[in-house]
């Protein structure tokens, strides 16, 4: 008892200055805090220990009545289905904790009003988690991105925006638009020196795009085939040291290029092998039309 006192004792002159964590070896139960930076779901995010690491985030809801949610009444939920939802449109609940209903582990959620239970998906753009969209917000507006693309892009009014090879931009704003009866996405707004931009990505995308590949890229999908990629000020600054800029702007691979030169062009690889005598051979595409880029000592020394 006299070492609890005393590590107290150390701990609390500093409490003045910041915060001091104290861990608690006495608990059993582990809880992974889930990083909402992206603000929608990671491929782990059915996880129990995830699950509850989101406690104290707050969830708002897009499209209530495509999601599997059931009313807690007594203690105990009314049974799941997609019914009509609607009033809980656009409002937003706390996470009080989670709960296994009908063998699923759900997220128990709280309002001024309601206590649901929502069984959470992996592929949704029914909800997102309000702090991590507030910190993309934070993270991303006031920044500088440049065109990494040169082409006449659609924006999500309609009308066609023609930019060109590494047109600066700043990102002026960043929230959620409804784009129509049955859809919304995250809107990302940017301004150049001769117009403004308004390009959309899917919600279930932003976790991924948002963190880029590589880390500074933000892409956008047309009609799930057509791309646009903007970059940062650090991926401006591997262009502009490359010694393969006509190849980087043309998007073809030379043998000498970076890891990262590679991944400016085609992004992430749909896979890796290990093959020996190379560092990592990078995977693009599937099947007789897969791409193979071998790398050694960080770069491209060979492609197939």
């Amino acid at each position: 008892m006299k070492l609890l006192n005393t590590a107290f004792a150390l701990c609390l002159p500093f409490l003045v200055e910041g915060q001091v964590n104290v861990v608690d070896f006495s608990r059993k139960e582990e809880v992974q805090s889930y990083d909402s930076t992206y603000f929608m779901v990671k491929s782990d995010f059915t996880k129990e220990k995830v699950l509850k690491g989101l406690k104290g985030n707050h969830i708002t809801f897009l499209d209530p009545p495509s999601i599997k949610l059931s009313y807690v009444k007594n203690g105990k939920p009314l049974g799941f289905f997609r019914g009509d939802f609607t009033p809980l449109l656009y409002r937003t609940f706390e996470v009080i904790g989670t709960e296994e209903a009908e063998y699923t582990m759900c997220l128990k959620l709280a309002d001024f009003k309601d206590t649901l239970l929502l069984k959470p998906s992996l592929l949704t753009d029914d909800y997102f988690i309000s702090e991590g969209f507030e910190r993309v917000k934070s993270n991303i507006v006031g920044l500088k991105y440049y065109s990494f693309d040169e082409q006449n892009v659609k924006a999500v009014n309609g009308e066609y925006y023609q930019t060109k090879w590494l047109e600066p931009f700043e990102m002026v704003n960043f929230e959620i638009g409804k784009v129509s009866d049955f859809e919304h996405q995250a809107i990302f707004t940017m301004r150049s020196a001769t117009g403004e931009l308004k390009l959309g990505m899917k919600l279930n995308d932003v976790w991924f795009e948002y963190g880029g590949y590589p880390q500074g890229s933000i892409e956008f999908v047309f009609d799930l085939i057509n791309t646009y990629k903007m970059i940062d000020h650090h991926l401006l600054d591997v262009v502009n040291k490359s010694n393969y800029k006509s190849e980087i702007r043309n998007g073809t691979i030379a043998v000498g290029m970076t890891k990262n030169e590679v991944a400016l062009i085609f992004g992430m690889p749909s896979s890796n092998m290990k093959v020996a005598g190379y560092d990592d051979v990078l995977v693009y595409g599937q099947g007789s039309k897969s791409l193979f880029v071998y790398i050694k000592g960080g770069k491209c020394v060979g492609v197939k």
